[in-house]
């Protein structure tokens, strides 16, 4: 056979051979199967959902433990609200614990604690200042908050009273603020929303609110103080020509006095 016939009959069989093995290949290709889609794995546990009901006796436990103390009211309180929540009694009592142990190391809830405790020592003074046998004090309200979360009774008045004689019998209700000086001659006495608190409290229970103002001296021994029906205060800062009008000069020798009458505290 001519050398060039023998040429040509290897390029052939060279081709004829290419051309069967890229006909299996794409014959086992057509074949293939394609990938199963990954199954879903039901059984897996969801990622946990925040707890609205702990949620909600965590903050009540920070709201309790502020002040660095629980009273046998707040832990009642919380543990019933727990209990309807279907929360257990030991991870509440836990709770409330771990609370106090942060509030006791946390050197804001201390300085907290000693402006609450001025604030107290002055409202048990104005409490003292009404004779017995003409007043009952019928409600003292805490003063709990955290991180500006108000329990409901704390923005009520510190002192609801009852003033009887003879056949008279009314209520009043005394905020009590104690400032230790005077600042550009006058005090700001509260916030702004506060006022309205007190005023809708003031309409809503149907009984006149006095602020009892302290300034200067100590808590329990103040050098002046001012009596005056939360009905003439309209602002958050009161300057001392205005507070001179309340000033009750006699307040270190004499009780207080109710005029049921003209509903003025004297």
């Amino acid at each position: 056979m001519e050398p060039i016939l023998k040429i040509i009959f290897i390029i052939a069989g060279l081709a004829g051979m290419a051309l069967v093995f890229k006909l299996q290949k794409a014959g086992s290709q057509g074949n293939k199967k394609e990938p199963e889609p990954k199954k879903k794995l039901n059984n897996l546990p969801e990622k946990p959902k925040v707890d609205a009901g702990m949620q909600e006796i965590a903050g009540l436990a920070k709201l309790a433990a502020a002040d660095g103390v629980l009273t046998g009211n707040e832990t009642e309180h919380i543990h019933n609200r727990a209990a309807e929540l279907g929360i257990e009694k030991k991870i509440v009592s836990e709770l409330l614990e771990n609370e106090i142990r942060l509030t006791e190391s946390d050197p804001e809830t201390r300085m907290i604690d000693k402006n609450k405790e001025s604030g107290n020592i002055f409202e048990g003074y104005i409490a003292s200042r009404f004779n017995k046998a003409y007043f009952t004090l019928k409600n003292w309200a805490g003063d709990k908050y955290y991180q500006g979360i108000y329990a409901e009774a704390t923005v009520n008045p510190d002192l609801l009273l009852c003033f009887r004689m003879g056949n008279v019998e009314e209520n009043f209700a005394v905020e009590c603020k104690y400032r230790s000086y005077y600042y550009q001659s006058g005090i700001e006495w509260t916030k702004e929303n506060q006022i309205e608190t007190y005023r809708r409290y003031e309409s809503e229970s149907k009984i006149p609110v006095f602020i009892a103002i302290g300034v200067g001296g100590t808590p329990d021994d103040p050098n002046d103080l001012f009596l005056i029906p939360l009905r003439e205060i309209e602002s958050v800062f009161l300057p001392k020509s205005f507070l001179i009008k309340y000033r009750k000069l006699d307040f270190k020798t004499k009780n207080f006095f109710f005029d049921y009458a003209n509903q003025i505290l004297l």
